[in-house]
């Protein structure tokens, strides 16, 4: 089944190291929308894919003052796994074999 969600592009220019991707984490952990991160350093964006208004994420950020702002945004879709991070798939891989094999 697939899901309809969305896909905000953040602009952080401020936003340089792992400590101030720790810092967004943080800052967004108690969103109670569903949501997933992709970060890059390098370019100083952060993609969000998302449930719930762009506009929460953003009244969340700005307080950190990296300069968060939203680039562009947009409508995709995905599948039912995709919030599972790799690390939970390769898990849940291991034991549907540990399973098979016992």
């Amino acid at each position: 089944m697939s899901l309809n969600i969305e896909k905000t592009l953040f602009q952080i220019p401020k936003m340089d190291c792992p400590s101030e991707e720790k810092l967004i984490r943080m800052a967004l952990e108690n969103i109670e929308e569903s949501y997933k991160l992709e970060f890059n350093l390098q370019n100083r964006t952060l993609i969000l894919f998302h449930t719930g208004a762009k506009e929460v994420f953003l009244k969340a950020l700005v307080p950190l003052k990296l300069g968060a702002s939203i680039t562009e945004s947009s409508s995709t879709t995905v599948d039912d796994d995709f919030w599972q991070s790799s690390s939970e798939k390769d898990e849940t891989n291991v034991l549907k074999i540990l399973l098979l094999i016992n």
